[in-house]
């Protein structure tokens, strides 16, 4: 085998992983990353150096970023003395460079790379599908039972991010189509259609707002999708029809009942609706007990015996009537379910708290933690957490004006990138996905989160790419 050809072979194992990396583990992401470290800096130094296709004004751009970011770590220092988090901030620039660094190495071909993505999205659907029918998928990996059904993981296990996955890199399977959009017609509109419904069977409210929202938009500024899209929405509608059919016949029996069996509560009944309480996203689905009664029954029945036993001792003395029905008050209260959109509306008005009294430099990177379990100020309310779950606010927040100034000049930036005529078509492609990624009124992940950030400049690598080659 000649070095070519091992050269050849080493970059695609080296692609091929990283879909599975973005699956699996970000330490695999994190070890792709550092070979890919060692392949930049040995290239850098050949004369055929390819930031001649890179603009220098982005070069220059994202340097000052990311040399802001150390230095507000040092500004912030006191906040949080880990200093490495600002200073490996820069290396998500050398992940922009990945394609024009394995361009150099090898002439690879990129929709190979994008083909292999394309399967894992499609094994990642159909297994979704199958763990929704059967509430387990090829692995044996079961619904959690305390999310009541309304999150299916995959091949995730314990972590709910499958809809996310799948949105984050559905731009992958409108390239796949716009590509081959003259030929396969059948195959194409199953895969969209298979694509479709398996975010909706994730249950995430908001990577099935943010992927109706792209879909509608390549519907409406597409228009050589269109047709296809169309006949992709049909057949998804009745893929999602006949998923539920098998659910409630199927999964009804075999693990709904069983599980009602389990229920303290027996006036709560298990019919047709609790399998829709799953896409609780559907702002007419409201609160079915199933399952999750098991927990608050717990909670409810030592109240209630405590209550009884209140009852027997406040007989005695019905001057204390009163008091007793405040306690009730209180205890209904608290069997109310939290409505996940206060929580983050609550967050968001701490990140803003936060902001106020840091609006320059903001606190640091990775700091809305330190500072609001601190209780560093008089927070309105209760609610923390990792962060504010807005990428603006996060920024705002953590990077202060400046920050949040050089991350909407990144944005403006690269919406005005120019593409090469021949590949203008997916430049609109993923103008549309990022306005939908980048959407200020929505909640969202870390931007920070190195699993996040590898995501975002990841889809960027991309992006610059097909900017300068033909594919």
């Amino acid at each position: 085998m000649t070095n070519q050809n091992v050269l050849k072979n080493f970059v695609y194992f080296f692609l091929f992983l990283i879909p599975i990396g973005f699956v699996f583990s970000v330490v695999i992401i994190e070890m792709l990353f550092f070979l890919f470290l060692i392949t930049f800096f040995f290239f850098s130094f050949k004369k055929y150096f390819f930031f001649s296709e890179f603009e220098k004004y982005y070069v220059i751009f994202f340097f000052i970023f990311s040399l802001y970011i150390a230095l507000n770590s040092l500004i912030n220092i006191e906040n949080d003395p880990h200093l490495l988090k600002g200073f490996t901030f820069f290396r998500y620039f050398l992940l922009i460079t990945l394609f024009f660094v394995i361009k150099q190495i090898y002439n690879f071909k990129y929709f190979t790379f994008i083909n292999f993505f394309i399967f894992c999205l499609i094994f990642l659907s159909i297994d979704a599908l199958i763990q929704s029918i059967l509430s387990f998928n090829i692995l044996g990996y079961k619904i959690d039972s305390g999310y009541t059904f309304s999150r299916i993981s995959g091949l995730f296990k314990d972590e709910f991010i499958l809809g996310s996955f799948l949105f984050n890199f559905s731009w992958l399977i409108f390239i796949f189509l716009f590509k081959n959009q003259n030929k396969g017609q059948i195959k194409n509109i199953l895969i969209m259609a298979l694509f479709f419904c398996a975010i909706i069977f994730t249950g995430e409210r908001s990577a099935t707002i943010k992927f109706l929202m792209f879909f509608s938009l390549i519907f409406l500024f597409v228009a050589e999708l269109r047709l296809m899209l169309a006949k992709s929405f049909l057949v998804g509608i009745l893929i999602f029809a006949s998923v539920i059919f098998v659910q409630f016949n199927f999964t009804y029996e075999n693990y709904y009942k069983k599980a009602y069996l389990k229920l303290e509560d027996k006036n709560s009944k298990i019919t047709i609706k609790n399998v829709f309480d799953r896409y609780y996203f559907l702002p007419v689905i409201k609160d079915l007990k199933f399952l999750k009664v098991n927990v608050e029954n717990t909670k409810r029945n030592l109240e209630e015996k405590s209550l009884n036993k209140k009852k027997d001792e406040l007989n005695k003395n019905k001057n204390q009537i009163q008091d007793l029905k405040i306690t009730n008050l209180e205890i209904k209260d608290n069997n109310k379910l939290t409505n996940p959109l206060s929580e983050h509306l609550n967050l968001f008005e701490n990140a803003l708290l936060i902001t106020k009294n840091n609006i320059v430099f903001g606190t640091g990177l990775k700091t809305f933690r330190n500072m609001c379990f601190g209780k560093m100020y008089e927070f309105s309310n209760s609610n923390c957490s990792t962060h504010p779950h807005n990428y603006y606010l996060e920024v705002l927040s953590e990077l202060g004006t400046i920050g949040i100034v050089l991350f909407l000049m990144l944005v403006i930036f690269i919406f005005k990138k120019k593409f090469i005529i021949e590949n203008k078509k997916y430049k609109t492609l993923l103008i549309l996905f990022l306005v939908c990624f980048l959407f200020p009124f929505q909640t969202t992940g870390s931007f920070f989160n190195n699993y996040n950030s590898f995501v975002f400049f990841f889809i960027l690598s991309n992006y610059f790419y097909l900017s300068n080659n033909r594919v």
